[in-house]
């Protein structure tokens, strides 16, 4: 799911107050500990690895740097709403068999 922009300054509040729901459910909460990632330092590495090689990056391109929530699987059709910093986003999942 691609959200808004978040402020640097609200970094920390919108990876602790991240969650998933799917059909309503609670599948996904926080990282923590040794699991948890930093997207700005990743963001940093990436930037590093980029200039190392000469490789440009475009006004435009989404960059990911990993995941804050836990893996949750996806098997079949549902909803599946984002929560993070008092914003919902919604994502539909459409399985056609």
């Amino acid at each position: 799911m691609l959200g808004g922009k978040i402020a640097s300054t609200e970094m920390e509040q919108a990876m602790e107050s991240a969650r998933v729901t799917r059909d309503g459910a609670l599948v996904a909460s926080p990282l923590t500990g040794d699991d948890r990632t930093d997207p700005v330092v990743s963001l940093r590495y990436l930037f590093q690895h980029a200039e190392e090689r000469a490789i440009p990056l475009r006004r435009g391109e989404i960059v990911t740097t990993g995941a804050v929530v836990t893996p949750f699987d996806v098997a079949a059709s549902c909803n599946i709403h984002a929560h993070y910093l008092n914003q919902t986003l919604f994502a539909a999942a459409v399985f056609d068999r």
